[in-house]
């Protein structure tokens, strides 16, 4: 009671905060795991909801669709972020260098990130198109077939994980360019006086300077990746023939195709379960380092 007493006023201001984690974050989650329980429907609310316990789980992980659909969902994501945090940092360090109107080239190389992604999809969507999309008819005008980027099952999730590169290398751009200009420069001058060349001086100096802001890009864009949706499905729908269907895309056709509501929110729970492991893989992997 003491102590209620001496954090009044701190418990009093934190309040309306613990109340929008609990009605936006927390029943939300609760009530999604409560209905993972259950056989039912929302687009058939007169058949009523059957208890099934964790049987919806363990058909999931017993469908090789959900495995598949895993398994590109890695693919998409471990693709996708490690190349934007590489680009972005080859980027960074040519944009530290003093060049003439660098404001304007910051400038062109962040319009990307505040693109929507449904907007992104639909222009790269009519960009690849195999009959007039840009990329084929210069690829025609060199008197080459066309090539079906979106409709090949080769090149669907390929395209996509480049789609999401142009559009989301900016974003550890913008957070490695912030950090080139907090860095000590002792340690650039020492490595400079011992005859440490650039590979070397980005390798034992640079890297490890910036491993708070790699983990930051790899944890934000992981997350983001992991649960993209709109743009893949505006690209394909998770075609041609599931071959880019990722773990999002197979939640949408079991929720509002199929109508399985039960068996989609036991996959979204394991879809959150498996982002956090991913997170604290990373987080363990840059600590041991």
């Amino acid at each position: 009671m003491k102590w209620l007493k001496q954090n009044r006023l701190f418990l009093l201001l934190l309040l309306p905060s613990v109340l929008i984690i609990c009605t936006v974050v927390i029943y939300p989650m609760g009530h999604a795991f409560y209905s993972s329980l259950f056989k039912f429907s929302l687009a058939r609310p007169y058949m009523g909801k059957q208890f099934i316990g964790m049987n919806n789980y363990l058909e999931l992980f017993k469908s090789i669709q959900f495995w598949k659909s895993f398994s590109r969902t890695l693919f998409y994501t471990i693709g996708a972020v490690w190349t934007e945090i590489f680009i972005g940092f080859i980027i960074a360090q040519l944009l530290t260098h003093k060049i003439k109107g660098i404001i304007i080239y910051k400038t062109i190389v962040a319009i990307p990130i505040f693109l929507a992604q449904v907007v992104v999809g639909y222009v790269w969507k009519f960009m690849l198109n195999v009959d007039f999309g840009f990329f084929n008819s210069l690829i025609s005008a060199v008197g080459l077939k066309p090539i079906s980027f979106l409709g090949s099952r080769n090149l669907a999730l390929i395209t996509i994980i480049l789609v999401d590169i142009w559009q989301h290398t900016p974003f550890p751009l913008l957070l490695f360019l912030a950090a080139f200009s907090t860095l000590p420069k002792s340690p650039f001058e020492a490595a400079k006086l011992d005859g440490a060349n650039a590979f070397q001086t980005i390798r034992y100096i640079t890297i490890p300077l910036l491993k708070p802001v790699i983990l930051m890009s790899l944890i934000i864009r992981s997350y983001d990746v992991f649960k993209t949706f709109d743009k893949i499905y505006v690209l394909t729908g998770g075609g041609p023939a599931k071959a880019s269907e990722v773990l999002t895309v197979m939640l949408y056709k079991k929720a509002f195709v199929e109508h399985d509501t039960g068996l989609a929110t036991a996959l979204s729970w394991i879809m959150l379960l498996l982002s956090m492991l991913i997170v604290i893989f990373y987080v363990r992997i840059l600590k041991s380092r």
